[in-house]
């Protein structure tokens, strides 16, 4: 009589939550980690890819994801980036790959934040989220993250990331420079010279 295991099942017996190996190749959208002897490839958000070398030994706080026919295995540089992963994966409609384009667009802090004070604006337009599902995460996680709860996204920020990346400057990098311009700055033209000195 053959036995059939069902996913859940599977998770739990196959429960990977960290690995530690040595970087073998990285890409754009994962990197292969050897473990006593073994290739495990691991997708990551690009700012923690970005920082592998190969050839290094690493630790990474990882995520099974199984599926009917598949298995993929997700790793986080840091705890809280996994933590907020899985608070995503908790969001209807929010699966494995949009959750982990989602932890990749900004830290976890700055996405906290906006979730905790309902700043749609943000999600949509720096995070690049889409309306509803911004508006999803928000009702779904408002209460599950710690934030200061205060506006992240001032009128005027859209106007300046779109003119940094009109000068040539990719997005990643507008959003980064954009989250560290000091809150004292309040004028736009200031902003965006601010800005530009952090990008």
């Amino acid at each position: 009589m053959r036995t059939t295991i069902k996913a859940s099942a599977w998770y739990d017996i196959l429960m990977i939550r960290t690995i530690s190996g040595t970087v073998n190749s990285v890409n754009e959208e994962s990197a292969i980690i050897g473990v006593f002897g073994l290739g495990l490839i691991v997708r990551m958000p690009k700012g923690d890819l970005s920082s592998l070398k190969v050839g290094r030994e690493i630790t990474l706080h990882t995520y099974l994801a199984l599926r009917e026919n598949a298995a993929d295995l997700y790793g986080f540089a840091e705890e809280e980036t996994l933590h907020f992963f899985e608070l995503l994966l908790g969001v209807s409609g929010v699966g494995p790959r949009s959750a982990i384009n989602i932890a990749d667009l900004a830290p976890v802090a700055v996405l906290s934040d906006a979730i905790k004070a309902k700043d749609i604006s943000y999600l949509t337009r720096v995070a690049g989220v889409g309306k509803k599902m911004a508006e999803k995460i928000i009702v779904e996680l408002k209460d599950k993250v710690e934030g200061s709860g205060k506006a992240l996204l001032r009128d005027d920020d859209t106007e300046i990331l779109d003119t940094l990346v009109a000068l040539g400057y990719k997005e990643r990098e507008a959003k980064d420079a954009l989250h560290n311009i000091p809150e004292t700055i309040t004028n736009k033209d200031e902003r965006l010279r601010a800005a530009l000195r952090k990008s």
